[in-house]
C-alpha cells in the first residue's frame, strides 16, 4: 500500500515538474520572441532615421510624379530621386 502511494505522489510531482518545465520554455520563447521584434524595429527606424533629406526627395518624387503622371516611372521618377535607382 505505501509503494502504492509512493508512486502515485511520484508520477504526480513529475508531471507538476514537466508542466513547470515546459510552462517556462514557453515564456521564453515569448520573450527572445518580444527581444526580437523589438530589435528589428528599432533598427528599421533607424535605418529610415539615417537617410537625410528624406523629406526633400519624397517631396520632389512626389511633385514629379504628380507633373508626369503618364510618364514612365524610370524615366521621371528615377532621376528626381537623388540616389536614383
Amino acid at each position: 500500500m505505501t509503494v502504492l502511494l509512493l508512486a502515485a505522489l511520484l508520477v504526480e510531482r513529475e508531471r507538476e515538474i514537466t508542466d513547470t518545465l515546459v510552462e517556462f520554455l514557453i515564456a521564453t520563447v515569448h520573450r527572445i520572441k518580444a527581444r526580437a521584434d523589438s530589435k528589428v524595429t528599432k533598427e528599421l527606424i533607424n535605418a529610415f532615421k539615417r537617410v537625410t533629406g528624406k523629406e526633400t526627395i519624397v517631396f520632389r518624387v512626389a511633385d514629379t510624379a504628380l507633373g508626369h503622371p503618364d510618364d514612365p516611372v524610370r524615366a521621371v521618377i528615377f532621376p528626381a530621386a537623388t540616389g536614383g535607382e
